[in-house]
């Protein structure tokens, strides 16, 4: 079943988590016809001072094609 993983920089609330993991749920399950029970979610936290080194660098720059979303920031 579709397991969602997001990295987000520390600091957001127990609630706004939540209230994320709920609308991720509810879309997803919507966009691809399943139940909302099949998805699993999960946040990882990262410092902001280490986005680029643990997120950016490794994750993001190697694979600009094949995100589905791309950010507005590099590391230029």
């Amino acid at each position: 079943m579709p397991h969602i993983v997001m990295k987000l920089m520390k600091g957001q609330s127990e609630e706004k988590k939540k209230e994320l993991a709920e609308r991720l749920r509810k879309e997803a399950a919507e966009t691809l016809g399943m139940r909302e029970g099949a998805f699993s979610i999960l946040f990882e936290e990262v410092e902001r001072e280490e986005w680029m080194d643990k997120v950016y660098k490794p994750e993001i720059k190697p694979n600009l094609e094949r995100l589905a979303a791309q950010p507005d920031y590099s590391d230029e």
